[in-house]
């Protein structure tokens, strides 16, 4: 009998030893993690990109006439379609056309009214595939 309670001992001093070990791999596994982290640094990745964002700029614009008004998607992006007056300088305008892309919790451009002596200042950028002729309007 005394055998058979130093086998159960033993068993038990193997099983803690086993826990010990497997807890000190993990240890030494999320040190060695965390030094390869702070050894990195935090760079960005930079994938091979094909296009580039366009550079935005700051544009103060009038509102002329909503041109297009799609139906209000509660899924989906929305967009409304303005011929604008672009201010150039303070006495020189010039008539563009504006699409303004909304999410659907974003409130719609129209809904603020069309008043004319109004100032919009937004972030726009030129879309060079959008440009089309005043006889499409």
């Amino acid at each position: 009998m005394r055998y058979g309670l130093c086998a159960k001992g033993i068993q038990e001093l193997t099983e803690g030893v086993y826990c010990m070990r497997l807890a000190r791999s993990g240890l030494l596994c999320v040190l060695g993690f965390a030094a390869m982290c702070v050894l990195c640094g935090p760079e960005t990745a930079r994938g091979d990109l094909r296009w580039h964002s366009p550079k935005k700029e700051v544009v103060r614009l009038r509102l002329i006439a909503l041109a297009w008004n799609y139906p209000r998607s509660s899924f989906f992006g929305n967009e409304e379609i303005f011929i604008a007056e672009k201010e150039l300088t303070k006495d020189e305008s010039q008539l563009v056309k504006l699409v303004y892309y909304f999410l659907p919790y974003q409130p719609r451009l129209s809904d603020e009214g069309l008043h004319y002596f109004t100032v919009h200042e937004v972030q726009a950028f030129k879309d060079h595939e959008c440009e089309e002729t005043w006889r499409i309007f």
